[in-house]
């Protein structure tokens, strides 16, 4: 990544910014990402986005066509993508995302859905955020459903995942 790139996101997101240092993630408060964006926020996201993406094709070139669709829809989460707008990111029509993500033996929804638990799973993991503020955060109808569909989706509770992670942590650390 460019070192205009680490400033940017060094100013956007306070921190200081090491590339190739093994597995990244960016976390912010949850504002950050639900207030209105203030003038130079969006331009700096945009750039940043755009830095990743390209950072990402160059690590993972041969990345299967669900792979980037799965891409696209973590980029686009915030404005819950639709597989309209994902085709449309792609440039492919709907009905060929849809046709090239069956003969991958997927579909557009199955996606949407593990991306979608796969965040809930990080916030839970990861902040101090409660179930019932995780569920509203990605749109689920309540705790109690998100505590089902992590259930189903790992065979644990919510409290048991934030226990394994900080186990796992706590190993990485010493």
């Amino acid at each position: 990544m460019h070192s205009y790139c680490q400033d940017y996101i060094k100013a956007y997101f306070n921190v200081s910014v090491e590339i190739h240092q093994g597995p990244t993630q960016i976390s912010s408060a949850i504002d950050v990402f639900t207030q209105k964006w203030r003038p130079l926020r969006r331009p700096i996201f945009i750039k940043l986005l755009e830095a990743l993406e390209n950072e990402y094709q160059r690590e993972y070139p041969d990345n299967s066509f669900t792979e980037l669709v799965r891409w696209q829809v973590c980029k686009s989460f915030v404005n819950s993508p639709s597989l309209a707008c994902i085709a449309y990111q792609l440039n492919i029509s709907r009905r060929t995302l849809t046709r090239k993500l069956t003969l991958e033996q997927t579909s557009f929804r199955e996606i949407l859905n593990e991306v979608r638990m796969e965040i809930a799973c990080r916030h839970i993991c990861d902040s101090e955020l409660g179930v019932d503020t995780v569920a509203e955060i990605m749109g689920f109808s309540s705790g109690s459903s998100l505590r089902r569909a992590i259930k189903t989706w790992t065979g644990k509770t919510p409290l048991q995942l934030k226990e394994q992670s900080e186990k796992r942590h706590c190993a990485q650390m010493s």
